[in-house]
């Protein structure tokens, strides 16, 4: 019934996700729930209307006062989002600072899906995880936003965030710096190769565990900040190798032409052509100067990853559009996602 969230290492709380209590099973049915995972506090996103037209039971034990917690009520309407940010913003942090001081939250609406998406991505990005990442683990755990509305919150939220922390998210996060580098190494030239193939392969190793669909990756590896033109990373997952194609859109003059896509490298790092060579010598055979213009056929049988662009890229979409339409995938089968944590 009770579905729980990862939360970075270093957060002694717990945080669960379901829908409406009483519901479609007994009320004691929860209630041995909440006395089983010793939940601290819960978190009602729905009206008394709500509640009381979904689950009678449930509303007489919020009126009694029988619950064996605390109960925190923020309505949100379905499929919407709060009317006061400045209470929404409260309201996290003050569930952020609970699980941090070790609190058992259970966070629900009516079908535990958007309104509790809504809430547990924003507790996330507020302990610090990245706004991908955040995102991917509350699907993990069953609930995603539901409404463009809730996701322009969230990319709110975590742009918010970012302006206070930097957009490589709070020091203290455990998923900052994971198949990462430091950044200031990263631009003096100076390479950890044995760290990075380390950080590479946990990655890896946690996108397989945990059969997501989609998980942002931050690599910095002599990156310039802030770069120096336009540029997108297209990231494969390739026989359990990630991969990445970078592409340069500067020299378009009709962004929404596919043909107006230079490629400009495609590379898996040259520290791992050694390691990866057997696997597919053919695709690390290719230099800069054998990529034909447009062409795609060494794309076959790869699975797109994720698509994650530069802040001087245009942010209507069409030139990320043409880029992907020049590499052959079909809208239906990717996701296009600006990160707001970095500065437009």
């Amino acid at each position: 019934m009770f579905r729980k969230v990862e939360l970075p290492a270093g957060v002694a709380g717990e945080l669960f996700l379901c829908g409406m209590p009483g519901r479609g099973h007994p009320l004691d049915t929860f209630l041995a729930e909440v006395r089983a995972k010793a939940v601290t506090k819960i978190v009602c996103l729905v009206s008394p209307t709500e509640v009381s037209d979904s689950s009678p039971a449930y509303a007489k034990a919020l009126v009694t006062g029988s619950l064996p917690c605390p109960v925190v009520s923020f309505p949100i309407i379905g499929w919407g989002v709060p009317g006061d940010r400045e209470a929404f913003v409260a309201l996290i942090d003050d569930l952020a600072c609970g699980l941090e001081r070790g609190e058992h939250l259970l966070v629900h609406c009516l079908v535990g899906r958007g309104r509790t998406a809504l809430v547990a991505i924003c507790l996330l990005i507020r302990l610090g995880v990245l706004y991908a990442e955040a995102v991917a683990l509350v699907a993990i755990a069953g609930s995603e936003t539901e409404s463009p509305q809730q996701v322009q919150l969230v990319e709110w939220y975590a742009g918010q965030r970012s302006q206070m922390t930097g957009p490589w998210g709070n020091a203290g996060s455990s998923f900052q710096g994971r198949a990462s580098l430091d950044e200031g190494t990263a631009m003096a030239g100076r390479t950890d190769e044995k760290a990075l193939l380390d950080g590479i392969q946990r990655r890896i190793r946690e996108i397989q565990e945990k059969r997501a669909e989609y998980r942002d990756i931050t690599i910095v590896i002599g990156s310039e900040q802030p770069p120096r033109q336009p540029h997108v990373g297209i990231w494969w997952l390739h026989q359990g190798t990630v991969l990445q194609v970078s592409v340069e859109a500067e020299a378009c003059t009709d962004p929404t032409d596919p043909q107006c896509v230079e490629v400009e490298h495609i590379h898996t790092w040259p520290i791992l052509q050694k390691q990866l060579s057997a696997s597919f010598s053919e695709f690390l055979s290719l230099g800069y100067q054998d990529v034909p213009r447009g062409r795609v056929w060494y794309h076959r049988g790869f699975r797109l990853y994720s698509i994650t662009c530069s802040p001087i890229v245009k942010a209507d979409g069409k030139a990320l559009q043409a880029i992907a339409r020049a590499f052959g995938i079909q809208q239906a089968r990717y996701s296009v996602v600006v990160d707001p944590q970095y500065p437009r």
